[in-house]
């Protein structure tokens, strides 16, 4: 059996400045209100809601980035999709507070793979998106207060 991807969506989710929690026993703890925006691809397309945030934490020792964000879409055609979105990445001690303050990133490792499980309606024409496994790529942002979320599913064949 050979797995493959298959372009689903990619999602650009407009963001605010972030909260800072502070220093926990985990890194330091972040949360990235997630304000809008739009999505599209071969798997529907339609509008971030207001409705989320990113609750990340950033470990300097390491470098590296835990994100665990909620949020939601809608369809064009009406249709209801909860978002879930966990991953790891790889940032450079600068790029986490850029982020905070919704900066343009400038240069800076950005390295950042996500596993997004959707939650639809079983009678939803999206409900197929309940019995499949996602992972995503964040690229490195080109634009401040925008998150690009490049979707995929692990097929096989």
């Amino acid at each position: 059996m050979t797995l493959s991807l298959r372009p689903v969506m990619t999602i650009e989710a407009e963001l605010a400045p972030s909260l800072i929690v502070g220093r926990t026993p985990v890194g330091m703890r972040m949360v990235v209100p997630v304000t809008g925006g739009r999505f599209f691809g071969p798997g529907g397309s339609g509008k971030v809601l207001h409705t989320g945030s990113d609750w990340n934490y950033y470990r300097p020792e390491d470098e590296g980035l835990e994100i665990w964000a909620r949020y939601d879409l809608m369809t064009d055609d009406g249709h209801h999709i909860s978002v879930i979105n966990e991953g790891v990445g790889h940032v450079t001690p600068d790029v986490p507070m850029k982020v905070v303050d919704a900066l343009p990133i400038g240069s800076g490792i950005w390295n950042m793979k996500t596993r997004p499980k959707f939650e639809v309606a079983i009678d939803s024409p999206y409900a197929w998106m309940n019995r499949a496994l996602f992972v995503a790529e964040i690229p490195y942002p080109t634009r401040a207060a925008l998150a690009v979320i490049q979707v995929y599913e692990v097929v096989t064949g």
